[in-house]
């Protein structure tokens, strides 16, 4: 979907147009969303594909659309704010709830959605990332797959924000931890100058289970290229990451153009 939207806005070939309309509303009609970030990160294809081809959308599927995106974005505010007192609402569950509501936000100019989401971002900077930059993710799970993991969605969200202006790479929490200084934390395992020996001393216990039972990505040791997504995002807040992204992959990923721009 979001791949055919690319293509026609590098084209201008309206068959992809109608290709990325035909999935992005058979999926808006029959959707019902489940509120669970982890299952749902991956529909930043959707809206992605939207903000992308929004303009040239007839009224009444714009109308459509946006309402589904709003009720969506709604719904993670509220849930967010009946929260309990489990982990996942400060750790990279958190970072992908706060990359789709911004992604929202910025895909149907809802300026409200996108400040209640700035304040979410700051304040996840403040509870997941530490003032050296060490993500509380590699606290809990002792995982730098679960590190890229974190702040990809935190990245994508400062990329989202862009569109309105902001500059929310450099936006601190109340530690002093940043996205910037997330970045920098990871660079050196990144760059195959550190190593590290993943889950050994993870705090969640189905991390050991997963392990014994040989599920791959569970043992052994961090695989650097697994970190190339994040850092040609990166580029997009901070070209000075280039370096390093071509480091561990030639070219970006097709979908590193987020929300449209």
């Amino acid at each position: 979907m979001r791949n055919a939207a690319l293509i026609w806005r590098a084209t201008g070939d309206k068959k992809w147009l109608k290709v990325a309309h035909q999935y992005l509303m058979a999926w808006v009609k029959e959707y019902k969303p489940s509120y669970d970030p982890i299952d749902e990160t991956g529909f930043e294809s959707l809206i992605d594909s939207y903000a992308i081809t929004k303009n040239a959308m007839p009224a009444e599927d714009r109308k459509m659309v946006e309402s589904f995106l709003k009720k969506w974005g709604d719904g993670y505010i509220s849930s967010i704010q009946h929260a309990d007192n489990k982990k996942t609402w400060i750790n990279n569950w958190q970072s992908h709830r706060i990359k789709i509501i911004t992604m929202i936000a910025v895909a149907i100019d809802d300026k409200d959605l996108f400040d209640k989401s700035r304040y979410l971002f700051t304040n996840q900077l403040s509870k997941n990332i530490m003032g050296t930059g060490e993500p509380i993710d590699f606290i809990q799970r002792d995982a730098l797959h679960y590190v890229v993991y974190d702040i990809e969605p935190l990245v994508q969200a400062a990329l989202a924000a862009k569109r309105f202006g902001e500059n929310w790479y450099l936006i601190k929490g109340d530690n002093g931890g940043s996205v910037k200084k997330a970045l920098l934390w990871l660079a050196p395992y990144a760059a195959g100058e550190k190593r590290h020996k993943e889950f050994v001393h993870s705090h969640a216990h189905f991390d050991q289970a997963r392990a014994q039972a040989g599920i791959k990505g569970f043992k052994g040791m961090f695989n650097r290229r697994t970190a190339a997504k994040l850092y040609w995002m990166a580029t997009g807040l901070d070209n000075s990451w280039r370096t390093l992204a071509k480091n561990l992959s030639g070219k970006p990923p097709v979908n590193v153009s987020m929300c449209g721009l």
